[in-house]
């Protein structure tokens, strides 16, 4: 691939209609997400899946007054989004950036057309809207091979999960479950109820179902510090012995292995920072604007210092006393 063309796609910009723009906000608050390029994603894979390219867009299309750079607009996964639309639109080594943008902004113009034509026809009902997206995903065979620890791997089907221990109404005796990794089923559940009764409980009791039947890397935040002491678990997360890394912020520090590399584009250094510090403040009572910014900041030195984040290197780590 030619690396100067990848880097003017990386570094351009790239607008959606007015028109598309638009529905992209109603599609985001149903979904709930939080970025611009995560429905424009959604909208060019739906144009995508069709077997012709689409129609290149009229020179009177008006265009949203704001644009998303393609750092943001592809991400981590660059590569692949270049093969399917290169390969789309048969673009060849004479095409030039402008060929590209257009066959981009085209594709996610009729995405927006397919989506809501789609959702109309399914009375605007957005969870029969993902079960339609999914069914639209390559066959498997069901199976999904995910690590857990440093060499088991589980064969990962359907998970159902039940709530809490008992997991049956009453009086009627009907078991109680969901159904977390369905085609088209949200992997999503809120415990709500009044103080003491039972929610934390039911939540450990899931974490431990779910680690057991799908055999996954599971992150337990615990805002309260019930579950660690001294650096190890207890309670009922202590029957995973050496297998769960206990962390006790304020106390330890915070291993940063997952963070990207110095070499990573500016952009992305400081998304990770702030997400990161986001999560942070999410397990702290009222933190302030100058504790959050200065919290963004340490996060974004570590990084661009380009020391070892692994976990047991005190210099790639990032550790808050508890005092402050």
């Amino acid at each position: 691939m030619n690396l100067e063309f990848k880097e003017q796609i990386w570094k351009g910009q790239f607008k959606p209609t007015e028109e598309s723009a638009e529905f992209e906000d109603k599609v985001r608050t149903a979904y709930g997400l939080t970025h611009r390029y995560d429905s424009a994603r959604l909208l060019i894979g739906r144009s995508l899946a069709e077997p012709k390219p689409p129609d290149p867009l009229p020179v009177s299309t008006k265009f949203f007054k704001t644009s998303i750079p393609g750092e943001a607009l592809f991400g981590s996964e660059l590569d692949l989004w270049l093969c399917a639309l290169i390969m789309d639109g048969k673009l060849s080594s004479t095409s030039s950036f402008d060929d590209f943008r257009g066959l981009v902004e085209a594709h996610w113009a009729r995405g927006c057309q397919l989506l809501r034509s789609e959702l109309e026809q399914l009375g605007n009902n957005e969870i029969k809207l993902i079960a339609r997206l999914a069914d639209m995903l390559p066959e498997s065979d069901g199976s999904v091979e995910i690590p857990f620890g440093s060499n088991t791997t589980g064969d990962v089907t359907e998970i159902r999960l039940g709530v809490g221990s008992v997991s049956h109404t009453y009086p009627a005796n009907k078991p109680v479950d969901f159904v977390l990794n369905g085609p088209g089923t949200p992997p999503h559940i809120a415990l709500m109820g009044a103080v003491g009764k039972g929610k934390t409980t039911t939540g450990v009791q899931m974490a431990l179902s779910l680690i057991a039947k799908a055999q996954i890397p599971f992150l337990f935040i615990d805002p309260k510090g019930e579950f660690v002491a001294n650096g190890r678990a207890i309670g009922p997360f202590s029957v995973l012995g050496n297998s769960v890394q206990a962390v006790e912020v304020g106390s330890q520090v915070v291993p940063l292995d997952f963070l990207p590399s110095a070499e990573s584009p500016s952009q992305r250094i400081a998304k990770a920072a702030m997400r990161l510090r986001d999560t942070i403040a999410l397990c702290c009572q009222s933190p302030g604007d100058l504790q959050k910014d200065l919290l963004r900041t340490a996060i974004q030195s570590v990084i661009q210092e380009g020391q070892d984040h692994r976990v047991g290197n005190d210099q790639g780590s990032l550790s808050t006393p508890t005092d402050e």
